[in-house]
């Protein structure tokens, strides 16, 4: 009975959740690393360009939701 209440619990409450967060207007945060010709930046890590940069540019245009996008070093992007 009280797996049952459980699962109950949770299907109500599971699209509740998830209306909070596709309301959400919070930037998508989209990091890579130096690698031109498909994404390249200044030294502050602002993206300049590149194919990535421009398609993500792109996608959020098209879904209307902000994205913030960061260049990081290569040794930071690895694991």
């Amino acid at each position: 009975m009280r797996k049952l209440l459980v699962c109950l619990l949770f299907l109500i409450a599971c699209p509740v959740l998830q209306a909070e967060v596709r309301d959400s207007r919070a930037p998508l945060h989209f990091c890579n690393s130096h690698w031109p010709p498909y994404s390249y930046g200044d030294k502050r890590a602002q993206p300049i360009g590149g194919y990535a940069i421009d398609f993500m540019r792109e996608i959020s245009k098209r879904i209307d939701h902000p994205v913030r996008l960061s260049i990081l070093p290569c040794y930071a992007a690895s694991p």
